[in-house]
This record gives structure tokens, sequence and C-alpha cells, in this order.
């Protein structure tokens, strides 16, 4: 398993350190999009296909379907 560390800027800054890790962090949607995007196709999605789940999952995320979301 390979795993990323990625640079997002956060909404509430207090979240996402070591100690905190259950703690829920908020993201700016828009940013979101494009790391999910960026993290679909560096997995070798096409870059259309990327953008078009990327985008599914972040707005499941802004429904609070996190079953389906990028969380």
């Amino acid at each position: 398993i390979q795993c990323f560390h990625f640079d997002v800027p956060r909404v509430n800054e207090s979240c996402c350190d070591d100690t905190t890790a259950e703690e829920e962090c908020l993201v700016d949607a828009g940013r979101l999009r494009q790391l999910a995007g960026q993290v679909l196709e560096a997995a070798g999605f096409r870059h259309e296909d990327a953008e078009l789940v990327a985008e599914v999952l972040v707005e499941a995320d802004l429904r609070g379907v996190d079953s389906h979301g990028v969380t």
C-alpha cells in the first residue's frame, strides 16, 4: 500500500494533526475535488474520468452520504 500526504487547506485548522486522528476535518470542496481527481489520475484514470468521479464523490460527501463519498 502506498500512502500519500497532501497539503490540503482546511476550514478548521486545528484538525488533522497527529493528535486528532479521529476528529472531523473540514476541507474546501473545490480543493477536495481537485485532489481526488489528481489521486484518481495517479491511479490510472483518464483525466476526464478522474474529474467526473471526483465530482460525484465530493457531491456525495456534501449531501452527507459518506459511504459513497471521498471519506
